[in-house]
């Protein structure tokens, strides 16, 4: 492996456990943002990603609680985790992150992806959610935002 600098901004695919652990003696406490797209634990047979969807529920907890307590370690005082989910897990994940993140603040914000919607049992779904874990003391609306990015946020 190349020695990596701090200055260089890593992508790394594979097992995120597993990368999550390789960093952690060499980047603890150095990172400013960390994004974690897990499996959404749906209830379909119809997904072809090679990722296990088919977790019960406590197990997939259990699956995310050692992800997310090996995140926190790596981030910075200031650092942000970003979580991305859709409706299978949102409640339960947030509840997880409240219990690992205790001083942060948890945002969870909508977003809109396929305005046609997913056809579920009686509903078409249209969003997922990606849960914005920060620092209490870096609150993101007490910010300045410039002009010229106001309709792109609001």
């Amino acid at each position: 492996m190349t020695d990596i600098s701090l200055n260089d901004n890593l992508i790394i695919k594979g097992n995120n456990l597993l990368s999550l652990y390789s960093l952690k003696e060499r980047y603890q406490g150095k990172i400013k943002l960390i994004y974690i797209d897990p499996p959404y634990n749906p209830d379909s047979k119809s997904n072809t990603f090679c990722y296990n969807n088919n977790f019960n529920e406590s197990t997939w907890l259990t699956f995310m609680k050692n992800r997310l307590e090996v995140a926190k370690k790596l981030l910075t005082n200031d650092g942000c985790l970003i979580v991305a989910i859709d409706k299978n897990e949102q409640a339960e994940l947030t509840i997880l992150l409240k219990e690992i993140f205790r001083n942060y603040e948890i945002h969870v914000i909508t977003i809109v992806h396929n305005l046609q919607g997913t056809q579920a049992v009686g509903f078409s779904y249209v969003h997922e959610y990606a849960i914005f874990v920060v620092p209490s003391s870096k609150l993101i609306n007490k910010k300045k935002i410039d002009a010229e990015w106001r309709d792109f946020i609001y």
